[in-house]
């Protein structure tokens, strides 16, 4: 019968032969699929265990599937997380707790005047004035760097309301000439 051949491959039909065919073609698809996977950690982790993959092919066996291996944080990632971390704890008002996240997140990208800026209404709210002129500051001066122009409005009118509340009226009043 047709289904004792397919049992059998070693009987040389030609069914029982197109049958192992199709088996080892679906294999390595499989093993293909996971070669080319978009996520790293659905791929082979290295070379030994696709060489095992291709090995369960050859002998007539279907392959182990790659060994599932937590994806390692990038610094993106990292990124992307603490900033996200530190957004929830500044929600919740943990100031406190916020202030660690966003100090990492200043070493993973120091260029970037958006953590600056944040840094600045963190320290403002701990009652930190002079820090959070500090970090303004130095958030407009990387924000010009980056655009290639002066601050916003918006962030000259933010560093002159820092001044105001820090008692440097002077300041203040000079950055918000600038501005008309």
């Amino acid at each position: 019968s047709a289904l004792a051949e397919l049992k059998d491959p070693e009987n040389g039909s030609p069914l029982a032969s197109r049958f192992t065919q199709l088996r080892r073609e679906t294999a390595a698809l499989e093993v293909l699929q996971c070669c080319l996977a978009m996520d790293p950690s659905q791929r082979y982790p290295n070379v030994m265990e696709l060489d095992r993959a291709l090995a369960a092919i050859e002998e007539g066996r279907r392959p182990e599937p790659p060994p599932t291996h937590p994806r390692e944080e990038t610094g993106k990632d990292r990124l992307e997380r603490l900033i996200a971390e530190t957004r929830v704890l500044l929600a919740e008002g943990r100031r406190p707790a916020a202030a660690a996240p966003l100090n990492e997140i200043l070493l993973l990208s120091p260029q970037d005047a958006r953590y600056f800026f944040l840094l600045a209404d963190l320290k403002e709210k701990e009652g930190d004035l002079e820090s959070a002129i500090r970090a303004q500051r130095k958030g407009n001066r990387l924000n010009k760097a980056q655009i290639g122009r002066n601050p916003s409005p918006e962030h000259v009118k933010r560093l002159a309301e820092l001044y105001r509340a820090a008692g440097k009226i002077l300041a203040a009043e000079e950055l918000e000439k600038s501005l008309n």
